[in-house]
């Protein structure tokens, strides 16, 4: 009998032991998977920005020839010229910091598929693409719509697209987005009803894009649901008005 018993104790504490290894394991698991998405999500907002910075690169490259053509002879034409170079650069710069924090952590060596740079003025498109899935959005603004430095435009985008995706995965086929203009910046939020068997998270890998997003451009991401039923993200992003090129 005490050797039965000594067996039964050993045998206990070798599969807590093994259920403690495996949670461990399923843990450390979560947390690396967890990682490379957000790794994934840096890379992919590199690119878009790139293409960005290359394109006021290319400005500049025109604008430059252009005051250097009529420096002598048109020399107000040069100085406008030289305006839109100082705008642009000061474009490049701020997309370039952008650019370094993203890649604050360059050890991942593997970039997956991008699209072309969306920002909000693709909003309408990805509202109908939604309600040809099923998604009926109520979309409200508040204040007067604006351009947006590209980092936020980018951002903005991405927040809502995975917002109202989750929206519709965990939903009941219903939501609103309300975009809000401020002086110097932007607030989105998104607020549906979450299916009673469907109940998202707040540490998903959704949500850590949408915050890692905000982050990027300087901002904030809340998502949360509410004891009345409802999931809300709530994004504010810093945005001053942009200068114009005169």
């Amino acid at each position: 009998m005490a050797a039965a018993v000594g067996d039964a104790i050993r045998s206990r504490r070798a599969y807590i032991a093994a259920v403690e290894e495996r949670a461990r394991r399923a843990e450390q698991t979560r947390e690396e998977e967890a990682a490379r998405r957000v790794i994934q999500e840096r890379v992919r907002i590199a690119r878009e920005l790139h293409d960005v910075v290359a394109h006021h690169i290319a400005v500049i490259n025109v604008q430059a020839g252009a005051a250097s053509h009529v420096l002598h002879r048109h020399p107000v034409q040069a100085d406008r010229a030289l305006t839109h170079i100082r705008a642009a650069c000061d474009t490049v710069l701020a997309e370039l910091a952008s650019i370094v924090g993203v890649l604050r952590e360059p050890e991942d060596s593997t970039a997956p598929d991008t699209e072309p740079v969306r920002g909000l003025a693709r909003l309408t498109d990805m509202l109908d693409a939604l309600a040809a899935a099923g998604l009926t959005v109520a979309r409200k603004q508040i204040g007067q719509a604006r351009e947006l430095p590209a980092v936020v435009d980018l951002a903005a985008y991405r927040i809502l697209q995975e917002a109202l995706t989750n929206a519709h995965k965990y939903g009941t086929g219903t939501a609103s987005l309300t975009i809000t203009y401020t002086t110097d910046a932007i607030t989105l939020d998104v607020v549906n009803p979450i299916a009673t068997e469907r109940i998202p998270t707040r540490s998903g890998y959704g949500i850590l894009g949408m915050r890692e997003r905000a982050a990027t451009a300087g901002g904030s991401l809340d998502a949360q649901a509410r004891p009345d039923g409802r999931f809300v993200v709530h994004a504010e992003l810093p945005a001053p008005a942009l200068k114009a090129m005169t």
